[in-house]
C-alpha cells in the first residue's frame, strides 16, 4: 500500500511517500511544498493544492496520513479540523476525494 504523509502549513507543507508491503516499509520520496512570503492566503492555498494534486497523480497513494497539529493554546487539532478551519469543507473534501479517502 502506498501512503502519502503530509505535515500541513501555509509557508511549508512537508510530505513523504512510503510503500508498505508484507510488513516491510520503504520510503519512496519526500520533500516540501513552499509558498513565498507575503503572498495572499488564497494564492498560497492554490499553490499547495496544485502541488499536492501533482504528487497524488504521480505517486497514486491509497491512503493519506496527516500529521497532528499543535496550536498556540496547546490543543491538538486533527488535520481534518485544521483544513476545515483554514479552507472550509468543500476544499477539504476535494483533497480527500483526490486520494480516495
Amino acid at each position: 500500500m502506498r501512503i502519502l504523509g503530509i505535515d500541513p502549513g501555509l509557508a511549508i507543507v512537508g510530505w513523504g511517500v512510503i510503500e508498505s508491503a508484507r510488513g516491510n516499509i520503504r520510503p519512496l520520496a519526500y520533500g516540501a511544498i513552499t509558498t513565498p512570503a507575503h503572498t495572499d492566503i488564497e494564492a498560497r492555498l492554490l499553490m499547495i493544492e496544485r502541488d499536492l494534486t501533482d504528487l497524488i497523480e504521480k505517486y497514486q497513494p491509497r491512503k493519506l496520513l496527516p500529521k497532528r497539529l499543535h496550536n498556540q493554546l496547546n490543543n491538538f487539532l486533527t488535520f481534518d479540523r485544521y483544513l476545515t478551519k483554514l479552507i472550509g469543507d468543500v476544499a477539504k473534501e476535494k483533497l480527500f476525494d483526490a486520494v480516495g479517502g
